[in-house]
């Protein structure tokens, strides 16, 4: 609903990476780039990606498309996972379906979202907590542009400091990759993020959008675990 209301000229797509770390209000944007809006969503990849450029289309005119190609992604045993997703719940939502055509749905999906959040007991909760929570730094939030500035890792860092914050994620990062089946990459489009980046290109090219790609850092330490896994 956002990315419609704001129907950007650039567009940020990608997981918490993109999500977290691009401002779209940020002064160094250029003026014509502008509405920028962030559609990364954490812990998603690239069909979610794809998804969000289709939405962006349909919705104005996108001029410029930065899109976050996340290598350990792509290239370890996540990309054997050859068949799209299932249908989410929040797709249908969406102005368009994975064809492209108007979505059946979406009339349905906006009177319910809009019954939901103004006459039910959790609209009252979700109405009252942001007035009391309003003055705190750890409130989470996010811009009407899609940004969200993480505010709730300050919580995080208070609890278990930063040196924790990497121990835990480095950890789940060993257990996940250590199960990891090693991709043959032979024939790249019978993996279903090789055939998204596909899909997002040729929609940036059919709608002329300037599309950059690029590749987030990575910290060393996750480096090693892939390593360590036999998947370099």
């Amino acid at each position: 609903y956002q990315l419609e209301r704001i129907r950007p000229r650039t567009i940020l797509l990608g997981n918490s990476r993109t999500e977290i770390g691009f401002d779209p209000q940020s002064k160094v944007w250029p003026s014509n780039w502008q509405p920028v809006f962030n559609a990364g969503l954490s812990g998603r990849g690239l069909f979610i990606a794809s998804r969000m450029l289709q939405e962006a289309v349909a919705a104005g005119p996108v001029k410029n498309v930065i899109l976050q190609v996340d290598v350990p992604y792509v290239c370890t045993g996540r990309a054997t996972l050859n068949a799209p997703p299932a249908t989410q719940d929040g797709e249908r939502r969406l102005l368009v379906t994975r064809r492209g055509a108007p979505h059946p749905n979406r009339p349905f999906e906006i009177w319910r979202d809009r019954l939901e959040t103004t006459l039910t007991i959790d609209a009252l909760d979700d109405s009252v907590r942001p007035v009391l929570s309003q003055r705190s730094p750890t409130t989470e939030t996010m811009t009407e542009f899609g940004f969200n500035p993480l505010n709730q890792y300050l919580s995080d860092v208070k609890l278990v400091g930063y040196y924790g914050i990497f121990a835990q994620k480095l950890s789940a990062y060993e257990s996940v990759y250590r199960h990891y089946p090693h991709p043959d990459f032979a024939t790249p489009m019978d993996y279903q993020p090789f055939r998204d980046l596909a899909q997002i290109i040729k929609t940036a090219h059919a709608h002329a959008a300037k599309l950059i790609v690029f590749i987030p850092p990575y910290h060393a330490k996750l480096l090693d675990i892939i390593k360590q896994a036999g998947l370099w």
